[in-house]
């Protein structure tokens, strides 16, 4: 069953209501019931969008590392349905990206040699690569002024 809204985007509803919208409003401008609503803030309520985290079903996320590190900060992982990628385009993208531009283009002699092809290819795509989806900036030059554009709304709120 396909889901209409992203969990950021239900965590994003959820803030919108505590910071004062009344629910009624908020299900009329997004398009859905309060029902939907209290069925979200029972499972996403207090949640930022960092606190949960979409990963797939592979075996890298069933060690014993992997479930003690984000119950001990407080993380809860979501898994996507088996067989359902989509559930995570956005790294899937990635993975087949880094696969295709990096992991096949090079055959790597050492763990050494690994780690410094895949960084010269990280900051490149991270640094260098403008994205549609940040305005045609690269990641770090979003950051930067994302970072510039909080400071400025501090200041001017007096914080």
């Amino acid at each position: 069953m396909k889901k209409r809204f992203t969990e950021a985007q239900i965590v994003g509803f959820l803030r919108e209501a505590d910071a004062g919208l009344p629910v009624k409003d908020l299900c009329r401008k997004h398009g859905f019931s309060e029902g939907s609503y209290y069925l979200w803030r029972s499972k996403f309520g207090g949640m930022s969008v960092s606190d949960a985290k979409r990963t797939d079903n592979g075996l890298e996320f069933c060690g014993r590392a992997m479930l003690t590190w984000p119950h001990r900060r407080g993380v809860t992982l979501r898994l996507i349905e088996p067989g359902r990628p989509p559930q995570n385009a956005y790294i899937e993208s990635f993975n087949g990206r880094f696969r295709d531009e990096c992991l096949n283009e090079h055959w790597f002699t050492s763990l050494a040699h690994a780690q410094v092809v895949i960084e010269a290819w990280r900051r490149e795509y991270n640094e260098e690569r403008p994205k549609k989806g940040l305005g045609g900036l690269t990641p770090v030059g979003y950051a930067k002024q994302l970072t510039a554009t909080t400071k400025t709304a501090k200041v001017t709120a007096g914080l």
